[in-house]
C-alpha cells in the first residue's frame, strides 16, 4: 500500500490517523536527528517479497525498477540535497552479500536526480547483530555508534540517506548523527517501504 505523502509525521514519515497532526506522539517527544524521512509504501505483501528478492537473491534490477517510486516520493518534498550515501553495510556483511541493496537503490536515484553519489562518505566502523526480530529498543542499543563518517566528504552539505526499509528508524537516526558529528548541513531520508507495526498508534 502506498503512503499518502499528505498524511504524514513531517519528520519520520509515519502515517497519522488524524490530518489535523503535523507530527507524531514520537517526534513531538523525541525527535530524530534527520531533517525528514519519507517511504514510498508499506513493507507488506508483494513489496515486502520484491526487497527480500533485491536483499538476498541478488535480483538487482529491482534498483532501476523502484527508481520512479522513489523520485515520486522525493521530489514533492522540494528538500535541497546536494549528495546521497546509501545507507552501508559492515565490510564483513559487504563481503559475505557482494553488494549493498541500499545502494542498488541509490545509485539509479542519484543519476536520475543528477547528484552525486558518495558511497564513501559514511561507513559502518563495528560489526552489529542482525536487527531482525529485535525490538525498537534493541535496535537502537545495536546501532548506536556503529556508524562515523568522513568530514572531508559530507562537511557542509545537505545529504539525502538512502535504504531498503525503515523499521523504527534506528539505523537511519545513527548515520544521520555520525554525519552530523562530521559537519554535513542537514540529513535527510528516502525508503523504499515502510514497516508499520502495532505500536504505531497513528495509524
Amino acid at each position: 500500500m502506498r503512503l499518502n505523502q499528505d498524511r504524514v509525521c513531517h519528520c519520520c514519515g509515519t502515517p497519522l490517523l488524524n490530518s489535523g497532526n503535523t507530527y507524531c506522539s514520537q517526534c513531538q517527544n523525541t525527535p530524530l536527528a534527520l531533517n525528514g524521512i519519507r517511504s514510498w509504501a508499506i513493507y507488506q505483501g508483494p513489496l515486502r517479497k520484491a526487497i527480500q528478492s533485491l536483499k538476498y537473491h541478488r535480483n538487482l534490477g529491482l534498483g532501476d525498477h523502484f527508481t520512479p517510486d522513489l523520485l515520486h516520493t522525493f521530489l514533492p518534498q522540494h528538500w535541497n540535497i546536494d549528495l546521497i550515501i546509501p545507507v552501508p553495510l559492515s565490510p564483513a556483511r559487504q563481503r559475505q552479500r557482494g553488494y549493498n541493496q541500499a545502494s542498488v537503490l541509490a545509485a539509479p536515484l542519484a543519476l536520475a536526480l543528477h547528484k552525486p553519489l558518495v558511497s564513501r562518505g559514511l561507513k559502518k566502523c563495528r560489526e552489529t547483530p542482525s536487527q531482525v526480530g529485535q525490538s525498537a529498543s534493541e535496535r537502537w542499543k545495536n546501532v548506536q555508534g556503529a556508524f562515523e563518517s568522513d568530514p572531508r566528504r559530507v562537511s557542509g552539505y545537505n545529504i539525502l540517506l538512502v535504504d531498503d526499509v525503515f523499521t523504527t528508524g534506528a539505523t537511519l537516526n545513527a548515520c544521520a548523527e555520525a554525519l552530523l558529528d562530521a559537519g554535513a548541513s542537514a540529513v535527510y531520508g528516502l525508503t523504499l517501504a515502510r514497516a508499520i507495526s502495532h505500536a504505531d498508534d497513528q495509524l
